[in-house]
């Protein structure tokens, strides 16, 4: 059985809960590390595997922007109230709990990874791509060979290309990727300069107004949409 995973989104998250969310994540990132430190190298052969396991069943394997939680326990209860979805996810106190509202009216099951990423939550999970209307759609018998590539997505057997758009897309974004970490670096140089002169105003300014993320985060979601609706369309 072939899984396939589906994206929710919070919708109207306050800045209170996406906080808490936040220090959750970092403090989870930091158990981790701890965790694969101690457990993820030949030395860590010693330990049982069930200490291991009830490591990771507490939680510990998650990343700094991450939370992975399971919608069938208690703490993780999915309710739908007038077609709007609620995920509540434990909180940083005992018995407490953040409530998150999603863009979606279907309920999350599974195992449900949220990422916090642009001041949203994303609520990562899998359903069975047999249930899904585009597993229903007629399709020959016959098999092709197809090979990824980087000018094209797929290259099938019969040698035509899928996706031919794919090779410019990487290729302007190494390029931009290349120029704007070159002219972050320049900045970086002159901000420390700053800070050794004793120019705080001017260190502040450059860090605060010239080496922020927002609009990089902004202009990597648009390329990876693009890149995503090539692949799509290429495979399909």
């Amino acid at each position: 059985m072939s899984q396939v995973t589906r994206i929710a989104w919070s919708k109207d998250l306050n800045p209170g809960k996406y906080a808490q969310l936040a220090e959750q994540a970092r403090r989870l990132g930091r158990v981790r590390s701890e965790v694969w430190q101690r457990y993820g190298s030949v030395s860590g052969d010693a330990y049982l595997s069930r200490v291991m396991r009830k490591c990771w069943r507490h939680g510990h394997n998650h990343t700094s922007n991450q939370i992975v939680v399971r919608s069938d326990q208690y703490t993780t209860w999915t309710l739908a109230e007038g077609g709007d979805v609620w995920l509540a996810v434990p909180g940083l106190e005992r018995r407490s709990r953040v409530a998150i509202p999603l863009n979606s009216t279907v309920a999350p099951t599974g195992t449900l990874r949220l990422i916090l990423r642009g001041r949203q939550v994303e609520v990562h999970y899998q359903v069975d791509a047999s249930t899904l209307k585009s597993a229903q759609r007629p399709c020959g018998t016959r098999q092709i060979g197809v090979d990824k590539g980087y000018t094209e997505v797929l290259t099938d057997s019969d040698g035509q290309h899928h996706g031919a758009d794919l090779g410019q897309l990487l290729t302007a974004q190494s390029d931009l990727r290349k120029r704007t970490g070159q002219a972050r670096a320049k900045l970086r140089i002159v901000r420390d300069r700053a800070v050794t002169a004793g120019d705080w105003a001017k260190a502040e300014r450059i860090e605060r107004c010239n080496l922020g993320t927002a609009k990089r985060d902004r202009q990597a979601a648009r390329w990876h949409a693009r890149v995503r609706t090539v692949t799509y369309q290429a495979v399909n």
